[in-house]
């Protein structure tokens, strides 16, 4: 069980001449969606996590399984830099998922051809809005929510393992139709025919569903009287009804046909308002399969009020912070310096109370004997106390690099009076069961216990203020535009 991304692509792939413009907005995506590398470091007999924002390897495939603002892991997610497309697993019910989700809406939007992309075989509607308001805030992109042709994505996603009633009962009621129900009895009509598209209606719509099935009964009616009378090839007259739908489609009827039989195909078109009920009329009385006809359907948008149309198609831009209730702590590593102004007051004057920290040690310098055990077991503490407390790689490699300049050790030296102050280590102790440490057989250390299994942690407990604050904390080091707005380097 869980949840899973899976996609019905019978596309060509995206195009070679939009892949790198496509791989250079997906590896921002996941960047700015908080999909993080986590490194292992191993040095003085200790062993620590450090993080890091994706990126390509040499053979352009990333690969991750670790989502900052869910602070949690799931299962191996990524790209496949030969084929163009991406991949997932497992992908949970938060960030992960929602991050997973509009890449792969990104794909579908770059891809050429049908590309569905659906949650546990559900195809994505409502949550493919968010993701296209997030891609239109990321790339300053006007992308709209597409008219779901319902009949066309049925016939992508059906299969052995769909049940047809289930998947209709996706489809009923949604308002994205000619008609509120139109869509659901279209369904309905190719797969048990014309005359019991009411079956399993409920008394509500029957008076709705009678009044359909009376004009598509006409509608077929007027296509089995022109089959009657016409000396041309079968093979024509289809082509010569399938030209009459796509006039209508195209609002280019603007006169009705002198044969009377064309003319109450075209009445009775009109009436029912559905070129795919047309459609099946034609299938029924030719004896061809429908979606063999349907390929010769014009693309047509569905007709909704202006107002419907606005509430349907437009769709806004979004950051991720305006969709997600995300604590400003942990947006500090991807802020911009041009952000500094727009931040919480409350962030602004901690930054003010750090650099004070600062320019005191920076009077009195510090002297560590081995600055790299120092860290690791600063860091070490940090995780085995607070837990999943992680440093970003950049700045712990940076660190390395500089062992013997003042402002890293102070950078360290406050994080570590954070860590050891007792009111920051009560209040991180809520996540735990109590000061007793248990032996944990994996990493053969002692460790506290956590209260209950992190991926369903209270809101409130996992975000305690002490887990936000060294969060923060490290994100202002690692953000090398905003640690020199406050530390000056």
């Amino acid at each position: 069980m869980g949840t899973f991304i899976n996609i019905i692509d019978k596309s060509q792939g995206i195009p070679k001449e939009k892949q790198e413009e496509f791989k250079e907005r997906l590896i921002t995506l996941f960047r700015q969606g908080g999909m993080m590398e986590q490194q292992i470091q191993s040095l003085f007999g200790k062993k620590i996590i450090t993080i890091n924002p994706v990126k390509y390897d040499e053979n352009q495939n990333i690969d991750f399984f670790y989502n900052y603002f869910e602070d949690n892991t799931q299962e191996n997610a990524g790209f496949i830099g030969k084929g163009c497309y991406l991949y997932s697993n497992k992908v949970g019910t938060s960030y992960f998922n929602f991050v997973m989700e509009s890449a792969y809406v990104l794909e579908s939007l770059y891809s050429d051809g049908d590309f569905v992309v659906c949650e546990n075989n559900e195809p994505l509607i409502n949550d493919e809005r968010n993701c296209l308001s997030w891609i239109n805030f990321l790339f300053n992109e006007h992308y709209t929510w597409k008219s779901w042709d319902s009949i066309k994505v049925w016939n992508l996603v059906k299969n052995d393992d769909i049940d047809f009633h289930f998947y209709l009962l996706i489809y009923k009621g949604l308002r994205y139709g000619y008609d509120p129900f139109v869509s659901w009895f279209e369904m309905h009509a190719i797969k048990y025919g014309i005359d019991h598209m009411a079956d399993e209606v409920d008394d509500e719509h029957e008076e709705e569903v009678d009044e359909l099935i009376f004009y598509a009964q006409k509608n077929r009616e007027a296509v089995r009287q022109y089959k009657d009378a016409s000396i041309e090839a079968e093979k024509q007259q289809v082509i010569t009804l399938i030209h009459m739908i796509n006039q209508f489609i195209n609002l280019q009827n603007k006169e009705y046909p002198k044969e009377n039989n064309l003319a109450n195909f075209i009445i009775s078109l009109t009436l029912m308002n559905s070129p795919n009920l047309a459609l099946q009329s034609i299938s029924e009385v030719y004896g061809i399969e429908f979606f063999k006809l349907y390929q010769l359907l014009d693309h047509h948008e569905r007709v909704t009020t202006s107002t419907m149309s606005y509430m349907v198609d437009f769709v806004p831009a979004n950051e991720l912070s305006d969709l997600f209730n995300i604590y400003p702590e942990n947006m500090i590593y991807f802020c911009k310096e041009s952000q500094f102004g727009s931040m919480p007051f409350y962030l602004k004057s901690w930054f003010l109370e750090l650099k004070e920290i600062y320019n005191q040690y920076m009077q009195n310098p510090i002297d560590i004997e081995n600055p790299l055990s120092w860290i690791m077991g600063i860091l070490d503490y940090a995780e085995n106390n607070y837990y999943q407390i992680y440093a970003f790689t950049d700045f712990f490699e940076e660190s390395i690099e500089n062992m013997k300049d003042q402002r890293y050790l102070i950078l360290w030296k406050i994080f570590e009076d954070m860590i050891y102050n007792k009111k920051l280590y009560k209040q991180g102790g809520v996540i735990f069961k109590s000061e007793n440490k248990e032996y944990d057989q994996w990493d053969r250390l002692y460790k506290r216990r956590l209260i209950e299994s992190w991926s369903v942690m209270s809101r409130n407990k996992k975000w305690n203020t002490a887990r936000l604050k060294l969060r923060g904390y490290l994100g202002l080091i690692a953000n090398k535009e905003l640690r020199r707005k406050v530390f000056g380097f």
